[in-house]
């Protein structure tokens, strides 16, 4: 629906530039996580844990909007 592609993308802006820069990397782009590496200049097992932070906080983020606009 209209109101979850708001939500979803709304979420996405919210995110820290290195998080949201991780995500649109590894899920909208579909990078291996040792080709964003490279492209980062950083280690893989950074681009994991930066991946995985980033899912998570995209989750409480969501959640809190969610909560948002149900109310």
């Amino acid at each position: 629906s209209g109101a979850a592609a708001w939500l979803a993308g709304h979420t996405l802006e919210q995110l820290p530039e290195d998080k949201r820069e991780v995500l649109i990397l590894s899920r909208y782009q579909n990078l291996k996580y040792d080709e964003i590496a490279r492209i980062l200049g950083v280690e893989v097992n950074t681009v994991k844990v930066r991946v995985y932070r980033a899912v998570r906080a995209l989750g409480e983020i969501y959640s809190e909007l969610a909560g948002e606009k149900l109310a």
